[in-house]
């Protein structure tokens, strides 16, 4: 009985990361009544945004190494065994929009001037770094907030 149960909660676990990693949601905008919450993964990335929706509270935004790394740090040290996780609240915070690079490596985010810093962002993921691009008159912050962005219709095609 023990292992026919065994069995059963494997299967289930299977299943379940399987539709978590069969989310490759590629772009996300915040719409009244649409959060996605969970994580998204592109099939040519290593990396997965990780969506918390919080209702009125905004929406929130982290990152996660998901494949193996097959030693202890990646050969440019910026992502470890023990460090997969990646999350900042000047990108991650009320998040409005999310989108992917073709390639993978980048991810485009803009935020909200409500609970977030109000800015647009491209983050290097394989690098582990982060570019303010808008507004470019000031750097913004959760204290010194910029007017808010959304990426609809920007083309990227990086």
């Amino acid at each position: 009985m023990k292992r026919i149960s065994l069995i059963w909660l494997l299967l289930a676990i299977t299943i379940l990361t399987k539709s978590v990693y069969a989310t490759q949601l590629k772009k996300w905008e915040k719409k009244s009544g649409y959060c996605p919450a969970g994580i998204h993964k592109p099939k040519n990335s290593p990396f997965a945004v990780i969506l918390f929706c919080e209702s009125a509270l905004g929406t929130y935004l982290s990152l996660m190494y998901m494949e193996p790394i097959t030693s202890p740090i990646t050969p440019n040290g910026k992502w470890g065994l023990n460090d997969r996780y990646w999350h900042d609240a000047i990108w991650g915070s009320d998040v409005t929009e999310f989108r992917w690079s073709k390639d993978g490596e980048k991810l485009y985010i803009s935020t909200s001037n409500i609970y977030g810093s109000g800015g647009y962002f491209v983050l290097n993921l394989k690098n582990r770094a982060f570019t303010q691009t808008l507004p470019k008159d000031k750097k913004v912050s959760l204290e010194n907030i910029g007017p808010g962005y959304s990426i609809h219709g920007k083309e990227i095609n990086e």
